[in-house]
């Protein structure tokens, strides 16, 4: 609920590439709903430990690029104040 384009296709991404997925996809019911129904197919492990999976992959991946966000940042902030 409440989730949209930006979850459903970022999470899509992440957990097609799984080797045991098959298939792994997402859609909008309709634009006024605040509705996200995934879909993952695979023969080899349940949908619900491959959805679990790609949201902890995820977030990982997102912590990561805020780490490096901030970094980065910080040094070009230094580099700043230093010619300054």
């Amino acid at each position: 609920m409440n989730e949209g384009h930006t979850l459903g296709n970022a999470l899509k991404t992440i957990i097609a590439r799984y080797p045991e997925v098959d298939f792994c996809g997402y859609t909008i019911p309709h634009p006024t709903e605040q509705k996200l129904h995934f879909r993952i197919q695979s023969h080899r492990e349940r949908a619900i430990d491959l959805l679990k999976r790609g949201l902890e992959d995820l977030e990982s991946l997102c912590d990561h690029t805020m780490d490096t966000f901030e970094k980065e940042m910080n040094s070009f902030n230094a580099a700043i104040a230093e010619s300054t």
